[in-house]
């Protein structure tokens, strides 16, 4: 869940990384409230919504791409 994001930022000082399923790297950081992923190539992304309900789990909706190097 996002609380769950947040804390994993906040207690790796303030950055967390995240393994996509193409083995790429995202760093979620925070910007005042805001969720900031920042894909390898250097590009970021905001969370515009989180913990959405899906038929195959719970998703978090960005703003823009993320792109694998």
């Amino acid at each position: 869940m996002a609380t769950d994001v947040i804390k994993a930022i906040n207690d790796n000082n303030g950055k967390f990384m995240i393994k996509t399923v193409q083995v790429a790297m995202i760093t979620a950081s925070l910007n005042n409230r805001n969720v900031i992923l920042t894909d390898e190539k250097g590009d970021n992304s905001t969370v515009v919504m989180t913990d959405v309900d899906a038929s195959n789990g719970v998703i978090h909706a960005i703003d823009s791409v993320v792109m694998p190097k």
